[in-house]
């Protein structure tokens, strides 16, 4: 993990000394996912179910996409020069992450997380079959072509090793009348931090940073914010319509394990509330799909 002085340096090769500080305020810890056969951390494949569970389909009865395991009692700590501000408590347990990528493929919209206590003994499944005959869509939308489903993810095992991102919009957005003189700056200075200050190559998808899976951190959107999608789906009385009020539980990007292919360089992105994270509530996570 970075020290302060090398993400100090980092910032200096993009920004004027003077918003160096700035910039290091804006510095988030999260967990990267590096490719180990035997790590903790399952992207895609089959569901690691414990006795009594079934697996989560929609309002339809369509079964929901199997995203990710995260094993909570592997995840290392954080050097304590950058301390977690999210106080996520998630008690060492088994989260298993769902998205509705069958029936809205294309469409942010919630996702389900299975909770299991550390220890708890699990099996894999594999996804059950779609529903034959297939149930109507109703008026309001068309159902997507059968090649758009998303029935797995490649399966991927990694283990979660600590790094450092950056907030977005620390410095405002960039496409706007007026932006930030330093904006572009920031956002390369970001765009690094992702990678431990290594060169850039935006052409290989290991190495650039729209490409980094990550638990936790801040996220790297292909396009708009992708806690808005948040913020549009969750209408709670007027709360949690705030993007800050929202961090990154999983990100998976395009091109993770050298097969991971999410609508042209796209990601998935499951977002939870702080104030849940906080407390190790997960029945609000939202998954926002973004194109490239």
């Amino acid at each position: 993990m970075l020290s302060p002085h090398e993400v100090r340096e980092i910032a200096l090769r993009h920004l004027p000394e003077e918003r160096v500080d700035e910039a290091l305020r804006a510095v988030r810890p999260g967990w990267r996912a590096r490719l180990e056969e035997s790590g903790p951390l399952l992207i895609g494949g089959a569901a690691p179910l414990a006795e009594g569970e079934r697996w989560p389909v929609n309002e339809r009865g369509i079964p929901l996409t199997f995203l990710a395991a995260i094993d909570c009692a592997w995840l290392p700590g954080f050097d304590d020069s950058w301390p977690d501000p999210t106080g996520w408590r998630h008690d060492g347990a088994l989260l298993r992450i769902f998205a509705d990528l069958v029936d809205r493929p294309q469409d942010p919209g919630p996702a389900t997380v299975l909770v299991a206590a550390d220890g708890t003994e699990v099996f894999a499944v594999d996804p059950p079959p779609l529903p034959d005959p297939w149930p109507p869509a109703g008026d309001e939308r068309d159902d997507p072509a059968p090649h758009q489903r998303v029935r797995a993810l490649p399966a991927h095992r990694a283990i979660a090793e600590p790094f450092l991102t950056a907030q977005e919009l620390a410095f405002g957005p960039l496409h706007v009348l007026d932006p930030d003189p330093n904006v572009d700056g920031y956002r390369h200075f970001s765009f690094d931090l992702r990678l431990d200050g290594e060169e850039r190559d935006w052409d290989d998808p290991r190495i650039r940073p729209f490409a980094v899976t990550h638990v936790a951190g801040e996220p790297c959107s292909v396009e708009e914010d992708v806690r808005t999608s948040a913020c549009e789906l969750l209408e709670d009385g007027g709360e949690l319509q705030d993007e800050d009020e929202w961090r990154v539980l999983l990100a998976i990007h395009d091109g993770f394990g050298g097969d991971v292919e999410i609508h042209d360089g796209g990601a998935y992105h499951v977002l939870v509330p702080v104030e849940d994270l906080a407390v190790g509530r997960y029945d609000r996570a939202v998954c926002d799909v973004a194109t490239g």
